[in-house]
């Protein structure tokens, strides 16, 4: 039997969905929720359990005939249980999120551009914050000193459990390289991913505004979407379009709050951050705006709305270095270079768009329904 660890995740419904569907094995699934509620998992096959480690081993070793652990991510709760020792002998597999890994001390700070690495550290407490207050100061010497401790207690119970497992599910090789194989140079790697073509929804939107005049930035609060850096570089072009900014999870709320004051500051009206979660129909109403979308990731991230995007004939620019889009180009999938691109785009978009119409075809060679059929049985049987 297959067991399955995850917090209450949108991404989960649809794994469920693909294993039940593509498989033979036999999984089930254990979802930490707060207060025994689910928010985002539909799924009625789960087993719900609380946020402790005394009731997520209660649960496991209530089980029966585990040969696989699948851990979708590896937050300090699941690596408080591979570090426990209970579960040493069953073979444990990690699916690749990347904050587990992306989020450590030792590489975090690579995948910031220097504006939001300024920011962030200001608002995650990893640099002390001076004030002319001496009663304030000491208070924010005792802050800093507080969360380094819980950050450096975190990454060390994380990476002791990264060493333990046996396999990483994740489809970009450089990650696995550069990161995974630093902490742990053992563990083997399978060819994977989340998301597929069919999840992308293509048909989602539906009169879709030739005169579109948004772009969209991103797709999280959180801070490895270089923020700050790509308002700068947006507003530098002297736009004439709207700026749209998926802010509504992933982030720290002071820094939420200092994206939007900061977008307001540079484009006025012409920023418009959503905070908010928004209900699918109003967000695929928005979307029929967007003329263009960009991404400042250096890290892989946001590969779903990336494709889903693109599926919807929407012309995606990113960094170069983001090893996503060193993938996506070796595999004929048309993404382009915000500084390469981005000022040709805004002037000759036919040029780029006559491109889009082969995204679908390469897109579904990579993540269409075989090539997710054959994943998930390599990762599952």
């Amino acid at each position: 039997m297959n067991l399955h660890l995850s917090y209450d995740e949108k991404f989960l419904d649809p794994f469920i969905d693909y294993a039940e569907r593509f498989t033979s094995s036999h999984n089930k699934y254990i979802v930490i929720c707060t207060n025994g509620e689910l928010k985002h998992v539909q799924s009625g096959i789960v087993i719900k359990s609380d946020e402790d480690i005394n009731s997520l081993e209660k649960i496991v070793s209530e089980l029966d005939d585990i040969k696989r652990i699948y851990f979708h991510a590896l937050p300090k709760l699941f690596a408080e249980l591979v570090n426990g020792g209970k579960i040493n002998s069953i073979k444990k597999y990690l699916l690749f999120y990347g904050g587990e890994v992306f989020g450590l001390n030792r590489f975090e700070n690579e995948f910031y551009l220097n504006k939001t690495l300024h920011i962030n550290r200001k608002f995650s407490h990893s640099k002390i914050e001076l004030s002319l207050n001496p009663i304030q100061l000491r208070r924010n010497i005792l802050n800093h000193k507080h969360y380094s401790s819980l950050k450096f207690n975190k990454d060390r119970e994380v990476e002791s459990a990264l060493k333990k497992i046996d396999f990483i599910a994740h489809y970009i090789q450089e990650d696995v390289d550069e990161y995974v194989k630093k902490i742990n140079p053992n563990i083997k790697q399978i060819n994977w991913n989340y998301f597929g073509q069919d999840q992308s929804k293509v048909s989602q939107i539906e009169g879709k505004n030739k005169n579109a005049k948004t772009i969209l930035m991103g797709n999280s609060a959180s801070p490895f979407n270089n923020h700050i850096d790509g308002i700068d570089y947006l507003h530098s072009l002297d736009l004439k379009l709207k700026i749209i900014a998926p802010l509504s999870y992933g982030g720290n709320p002071k820094y939420i709050n200092y994206v939007e004051n900061y977008g307001n500051q540079k484009f006025g009206d012409g920023f418009q951050a959503l905070t908010k979660f928004l209900k699918p129909e109003k967000y695929y109403s928005l979307m029929r705006d967007v003329k263009a979308a960009v991404f400042f990731n250096v890290r892989s991230q946001a590969a779903g709305n990336i494709l889903w995007l693109l599926s919807n004939k929407i012309p995606v620019f990113m960094l170069e270095e983001s090893s996503l889009f060193k993938f996506l180009k070796s595999n004929d999938i048309h993404v382009y270079s915000i500084k390469k691109h981005l000022n040709l785009f805004l002037g000759q978009e036919d040029k780029l768009k006559d491109q889009a119409k082969y995204n679908i075809e390469a897109i579904n060679k990579v993540f269409g329904e075989k090539a997710m059929k054959e994943k998930y049985k390599s990762l599952l049987e």
